[in-house]
């Protein structure tokens, strides 16, 4: 498949992107996901069988742009495959096992339009170069929680996430990272959920507060865990990453004092709830806490010296 590329840009310039495989079948889905690791491609559906195999933008719009002109979902995928996205520019995509892939822009959009796309529905394209991160704790927060976004293609709004995506894309391919900014304004949108609670832990831990393994159950809503200190105390915490707000319970838990982080909200709580602070938990991960996967401790590092 030959494709025309762009001059690469810099990573300072790269945006961050996220691509969900739509399908109605889980079979297709996988097919889909593994042609476009196989080809190399950054693909999503709204195709047009009258549209050139590796047709253009122009041959696009001449051919599609009748046929799905005022569709939901189109038009904003239209214009973020043919317009916004750019070569450079990262891309996220989960398998349906739940790993993780990290792939950069290397071309212009195309058209595609041979049988095998078109069963699986991967018509809009770009060629793109991807790369096996793994499971969820190794992927930015940011790239995530964008699983709720109900386009195919959506974009993701956070520098730090887009920095921290170049590092792992250069470290993985054994190459060194492009990009050195002077600070990390925010850690958040580079922790996963889990990585979030476990760095709450640790931090309570500095307290005098030890984790129940036992009690760090998913299904468990009113606490990720159960903590005790040396005085027999009992303390529970709820761990809010994103957009996600803490709700006090009708009646008060049966604990000596329950831990609330919410990101970015320092108001005061409740009589019995203590407050972690956004800015105690930054310090915490800037300060290399053991809690933190290795390659985040690399970038901030990278990134803080």
């Amino acid at each position: 498949m030959t494709v025309s590329t762009d001059k690469q840009k810099s990573a300072v310039d790269s945006q961050l992107w996220r691509l969900t495989i739509k399908s109605s079948e889980s079979e297709s889905r996988e097919e889909s996901i593994d042609l476009c690791l196989k080809e190399g491609l950054c693909a999503t559906g709204w195709g047009n069988d009258d549209i050139p195999h590796l047709g253009t933008k122009n041959d696009y719009l001449r051919n599609a742009s009748p046929e799905w002109e005022g569709k939901r979902g189109w038009k904003s995928s239209s214009r973020i495959m043919m317009d916004r996205m750019r070569v450079g520019d990262f891309v996220w995509m989960r398998d349906l096992s739940g790993t993780y892939y990290v792939g950069q822009i290397t071309s212009n959009f195309f058209c595609l339009n041979k049988d095998e796309y078109n069963r699986l529905n991967l018509r809009m394209s770009r060629r793109c170069m991807w790369l096996k991160v793994g499971t969820e704790e190794k992927v930015p927060g940011a790239v995530i929680r964008s699983t709720t976004q109900p386009n195919s293609i959506s974009k993701i709004p956070n520098k730090e996430a887009t920095i921290y995506s170049d590092f792992l894309y250069a470290k993985i391919g054994g190459k060194q990272p492009t990009l050195k900014i002077s600070s990390v304004e925010s850690v958040f949108g580079l922790l996963s959920p889990d990585v979030l609670e476990d760095i709450v832990a640790y931090y309570l831990s500095t307290m005098g507060w030890f984790v129940i393994p036992s009690t760090c159950k998913r299904q468990t809503a009113l606490t990720e865990f159960i903590l005790v200190n040396k005085n027999r105390d009992t303390a529970m915490v709820q761990v809010k990453s994103g957009k996600q707000k803490f709700e006090p319970p009708t009646e008060y838990p049966e604990c000596s004092v329950f831990f609330v982080f919410e990101e970015g909200n320092d108001e005061s709580l409740p009589t019995g709830y203590k407050r972690i602070s956004s800015n105690t938990i930054q310090n915490l991960v800037l300060k290399e806490c053991p809690a933190i996967p290795r390659l985040l401790q690399e970038f901030i590092k990278f990134n803080t010296t």
